[in-house]
């Protein structure tokens, strides 16, 4: 249906390897997808939207080796994040055909602007020289699997953000999430000092990736926002289904090694109907609620592996932590 390089927006030119530029990037669709959608928009199955992340990037061979590692790194960075492209077919069955320049095309990429919603927007671990009020930040990245919302929203999951940073790693914190000082081998911090965690500027800058982010492919001008109250960890994915009491629950795995799976309970509950103010409703479910983290148990356990049986263990109560020496003040 589309490759890397097609032109998806306005002004973007034809994909051309020997060639390659931020600007042109940036309107063009992204690179090593991860999770892709095809949403049909009319009851006739004839127009969909198809919306894909954008993993990682392969410098070594995206690029001819004489392309100035500036360019290569700032072109990288645009083929990072999301794209939202229209497609079109005679009928169902029929092979989908993207559409160039459609007014819903959108590449989101690490210098698109997030909103940070849920307990942790605004806190001191996530202001930077950039932001200090800890309420924004550019872009995402390393965007593994997702899901797809009952109200029409894609969902992302931040997963490998460690590899990217400068860092000491001699923060428990930073441990936890490997960070430290021989993961940046993409060399980012050489155009951007917000790759350089090391620094009093920018030590902050890792804690504002790992998080479940949110798009609204029906919307081109909306501002994607990153769910803090879903947790933080290198992110699976997330997939919502809505439970008997009307509540949204997210269920999410961490995909660093011996890791856990994790379920999100909405505090509010889902509107069902086509009107707006339960669209506007809906987009703020997973703003607030409650995260558990499974344990496994059951009699059925064989060679360490589960029959599914076990419980959920709260991490937060009422937006709160219950986590004995985490606070989410």
């Amino acid at each position: 249906v589309i490759r890397w390089g097609d032109p998806i927006l306005p002004g973007a030119p034809l994909f051309d390897p020997q060639n390659q530029s931020p600007r042109a990037q940036s309107g063009q669709f992204g690179y090593n997808c991860d999770y892709l959608d095809i949403i049909e928009t009319n009851r006739s199955g004839t127009r969909a939207l198809l919306v894909a992340n954008h993993e990682y990037t392969n410098e070594n061979i995206m690029f001819p080796p004489d392309l100035d590692p500036e360019t290569a790194i700032r072109t990288a960075w645009a083929a990072h994040g999301m794209s939202v492209v229209e497609l079109e077919r005679s009928k169902r069955g029929a092979t989908w055909r993207y559409q160039p320049k459609a007014r819903l095309n959108r590449r989101i990429t690490l210098n698109t602007t997030f909103e940070f919603d849920g307990p942790a927007r605004g806190s001191e671990l996530l202001r930077t020289k950039e932001d200090r009020r800890g309420v924004k930040v550019r872009g995402t990245m390393n965007n593994c699997a997702g899901g797809t919302t009952p109200w029409g929203t894609v969902l992302s999951g931040e997963e490998n953000f460690n590899q990217y940073f400068l860092a000491t790693g001699t923060d428990p914190r930073e441990a936890r999430y490997g960070l430290g000082p021989t993961q940046d081998t993409r060399n980012w911090r050489s155009v951007d000092p917000r790759w350089d965690a090391t620094t009093e500027d920018y030590r902050n800058e890792p804690n504002r990736f790992g998080w479940i982010v949110e798009i609204d492919p029906s919307n081109p001008g909306s501002t994607p926002v990153k769910h803090t109250a879903m947790g933080r960890f290198k992110h699976e994915g997330a997939n919502v289904i809505i439970n008997k009491g009307g509540h949204v629950v997210a269920y999410m795995g961490d995909d660093e090694r011996f890791d856990y799976v994790y379920r999100f309970v909405s505090r509010d509950r889902f509107q069902r109907g086509g009107s707006a103010k339960a669209a506007r409703h809906n987009r703020h479910l997973l703003s607030n609620g409650d995260l558990s983290v499974a344990r496994f148990t059951g009699d059925g356990l064989e060679d360490g592996i589960s029959d599914g049986t076990g419980e959920w263990i709260p991490l937060t109560r009422n937006g709160r932590s219950v986590v004995p020496g985490f606070t989410t003040d």
